[in-house]
């Protein structure tokens, strides 16, 4: 297997560029696997920061669970869709994925989130969708159509301990309000 260029060595099409931009209003969300690569960029300076945060890992994830409750309670009657957690189980919430309605058009939602200033994204794009797999495995769209129908209707909405409830609070806002105006 033969590396195109630089920018495809983790086998993702221009993943600099997708990093730097994916939350501005110029942003877009999509990417694309172009040939299966590796993972493996972390440094030695990372490693040492990321050991120094794992004594603020607790309060990182309080607040994360915090934002998520506080995502749910002013989302719940919003005709979207959340994770649920069972109640044995804990979650750290990276993520908040959330399921929009099926009537609402999620490229178009994304576009009118960024014109709020909120940056969500889609991530996890079904991997048979991907020109890498399509090659390699011969996939194609409507081969798994369980995982295209959420994948078509999955947003992941803002969610960091240096975000403030105040920004948690103004993204569901906007979103009950973008979702109301699709009714």
């Amino acid at each position: 297997m033969r590396i195109k260029d630089w920018k495809t060595i983790d086998g993702i099409s221009d993943s600099r560029e997708i990093w730097n931009s994916r939350y501005t209003k110029k942003g877009h969300w999509f990417y694309d696997i172009e040939m299966i690569g590796y993972k493996a960029n972390m440094t030695d300076l990372n490693a040492a920061l990321g050991l120094h945060q794992l004594a603020r890992l607790d309060t990182f994830n309080a607040t994360r669970q915090k934002y998520a409750a506080i995502y749910k309670e002013n989302l719940k009657d919003a005709g979207c869709d959340f994770m649920r957690v069972l109640s044995n189980n804990k979650c750290c919430w990276h993520l908040f994925p959330l399921l929009l309605a099926e009537h609402i058009d999620r490229d178009e939602f994304i576009i009118q989130l960024k014109e709020c200033g909120i940056g969500a994204s889609v991530l996890f794009r079904p991997l048979h969708l991907h020109t890498a797999y399509q090659q390699l495995l011969g996939t194609k769209e409507g081969g798994f159509p369980v995982s295209e129908y959420i994948f078509n209707r999955l947003v992941n909405l803002p969610l960091s301990p240096s975000t403030t409830e105040d920004e948690i609070i103004y993204t569901a806002t906007e979103i009950r309000r973008l979702s109301e105006k699709c009714l």
